[in-house]
């Protein structure tokens, strides 16, 4: 009888700790995932929720355009791809560079 009582406390301890485990794990995904803004005691929706996507600005040098999730690449902005042997395109801007160091990478 005192194993039996032994043996389901074991069982219920050992699911409590799987539940905690299980329920941190989640929290800490979730939080990595939806990443809340968080202002002086007040609550903001999640980025997640939130619809501030535009398009990124290219009036500024080509080179540093950002362009993330929530800031696109205009429809009408147009590049130059050269075309590389494997079939890959790259802009033809940059050709020179990416042979040299890829062939350095080959090395």
């Amino acid at each position: 009888m005192n194993k039996r009582r032994y043996s389901n406390r074991r069982r219920k301890n050992i699911l409590r700790v799987f539940i905690l485990l299980m329920t941190i794990i989640i929290t800490v995904v979730m939080w990595r995932t939806i990443k809340i803004d968080v202002q002086v005691g007040e609550l903001t929706l999640p980025k997640i929720l939130q619809s501030e996507k535009s398009f990124a600005d290219t009036s500024g040098e080509w080179n540093l355009i950002l362009v993330d999730r929530n800031h696109y690449i205009p429809n009408n902005y147009q590049v130059e791809l050269t075309e590389l042997s494997n079939g890959k395109k790259v802009d033809s801007r940059i050709i020179s560079i990416f042979l040299s160091r890829h062939l350095r990478a080959q090395d």
